[in-house]
């Protein structure tokens, strides 16, 4: 299922990526979505930065049918790895999220853009399951969450 998302920021690019790829970042969109920051990695080669980040959630924070085949909850694996600054602090990323234990995975890109005297994220991507008769609701069921997550980021960082 195609997923297409974007949030205002009132922080320039620079100050934006800055916060996204922070540890204070991670923990303040775990604590918003009542989950739990197991671990927050963050690698630099070159000009390009990668962040993986590690998310625990309880089942009473998932998508309904999601919840129903995990009733424990779920830990979530994020992976970003941006490129470099363009001349006014934009950036894009190519962006992966898997689920531990279940066939749900999500790819895709994101963009940080200047706009005026702030910048927009925006996320394009896909999200795909391949259980058996449920992949496509569980896929649908995502997206909203999905979007939920960028403004949940989004609030952070303006939180900050």
């Amino acid at each position: 299922m195609a997923l297409s998302s974007s949030r205002s920021l009132d922080a320039s690019p620079e100050a934006a990526f800055a916060a996204l790829i922070s540890q204070e970042n991670a923990q303040a969109v775990a604590d918003r979505v009542g989950g739990g920051l197991e671990s927050h990695e963050v690698t630099t080669q070159g000009e390009s930065t990668t962040t993986v980040t590690v998310f625990t959630l309880p089942s009473d924070r998932l998508p309904e049918i999601v919840a129903k085949l995990m009733s424990n909850g779920v830990a979530v694996t994020l992976e970003e790895t941006w490129g470099p600054a363009a001349a006014d602090g934009a950036r894009t990323s190519t962006i992966s999220a898997s689920v531990k234990g279940a066939p749900v995975k999500v790819s895709g890109s994101e963009t940080l853009s200047a706009d005026g005297t702030g910048s927009v994220l925006a996320l394009e991507g896909e999200v795909s399951s391949s259980i058996p008769f449920l992949g496509g609701k569980i896929s649908k069921a995502a997206e909203p969450f999905l979007d939920r997550l960028l403004a949940v980021r989004c609030q952070a960082i303006e939180a900050a």
